[in-house]
């Protein structure tokens, strides 16, 4: 979220110096005349710039995408949750209190009624219902409902 908002005050930095930024990329891009230089058209120059800042943007939302997967990859690693030793990784020990019963559907591989049924919840309970307030409402924890869903339960 830092990354995010760092991004989010270098558009407005650059949204506030536009006039700035599209004289200094015509320098950069101008071409002389035999007589001189050339002063660029307006429009010339707003294209320029409004090109570099689409470009600018495209490499943000791809760092965004890169940062994304990388964080999606390590959850999935064979590292314990809090970095402890390696062990074997299994889809249940991710879920959280604010994940949906669909979420926790599909983090395990699991139909949505088979998560019911494992939980000890009701046919009538919403798939859109977050754990927390599941666990809260059933009376079962967090990690107990990890352990029921990985299939170790009384193990």
């Amino acid at each position: 979220w830092l990354a995010a908002g760092i991004g989010g005050v270098l558009l407005v930095h650059l949204a506030l110096h536009w006039q700035w930024v599209c004289t200094t990329l015509m320098r950069l891009v101008r071409r002389k005349d035999e007589g001189g230089t050339r002063v660029p058209s307006a429009l010339r120059r707003n294209l320029i710039g409004v090109t570099v800042a689409g470009l600018v943007v495209a490499a943000f939302c791809a760092f965004l995408w890169v940062a994304n997967a990388s964080v999606t990859e390590a959850r999935g690693s064979e590292m314990g949750a809090r970095g402890g030793p390696a062990r074997e990784a299994v889809a249940g020990d991710f879920i959280t209190g604010s994940m949906s019963l669909s979420d926790v559907a599909k983090a395990t591989g699991m139909t949505v009624e088979g998560v019911r049924e494992r939980l000890g919840v009701p046919a009538s309970v919403s798939a859109d219902e977050r754990m927390g307030r599941l666990g809260r409402s059933y009376g079962f924890t967090i990690p107990e409902a990890r352990e029921k869903l990985a299939g170790r339960a009384g193990k």
